[in-house]
């Protein structure tokens, strides 16, 4: 069975292929450059003229928006600007989009980096810190344990002699 489209069909069907082609010949794809230094990640797009009605995202491969146009920032987000985006903590996957109303155009890029950096180095002191402030502390309490039980036993003894020279 052959599908044919004759009057109003054939008109909406020629409007599906244009407007499609429309779509497509106004997304253009930019490239993304992705550097990590001392555990923060620089996710950087080239710098394009921006118009005033222009809006940004940067958003993680889970659609969770890292930071926008607005201001609005994920607490990992250290930096936010049309062109780029400093984190704290590494994402494979970050896309940015960039649509502007009056040129009617969307640049996109998709950001990708294998995070084999380490991570910030600050957080690992901190965590290095709270590891021997625990071992300290919990050597501590036993060491007090132990003393503790050292001075029961032997004042049981001596309490235990004098009870028996009685």
């Amino acid at each position: 069975m052959e599908a044919t489209f004759t009057g109003n069909g054939r008109w909406l069907m020629r409007f599906i292929i244009l407007f499609q082609i429309f779509q497509l010949s106004h997304a253009h794809d930019i490239n993304c450059n992705v550097t990590q230094d001392g555990g923060r990640t620089l996710y950087a797009v080239p710098r394009m003229e921006e118009a005033k009605d222009c809006h940004h995202s940067w958003i993680n491969v889970t659609g969770h928006v890292l930071a926008n146009h607005d201001g609005q920032m994920d607490e990992l987000v250290e930096m936010n600007t049309n062109y780029s985006l400093r984190t704290t903590e590494c994402f494979p996957v970050v896309r940015y989009e960039q649509n502007c109303l009056s040129e009617d155009s969307l640049h996109e890029a998709t950001c990708n980096t294998s995070c084999t950096a380490k991570t910030n180095p600050d957080r690992e002191e901190a965590n290095t810190r709270l590891y021997w402030m625990t071992a300290v502390s919990i050597i501590t309490i036993l060491a007090v344990c132990l003393l503790f039980w050292i001075f029961t036993s032997c004042c049981r003894h001596e309490a235990g002699d004098s009870s028996a020279a009685l």
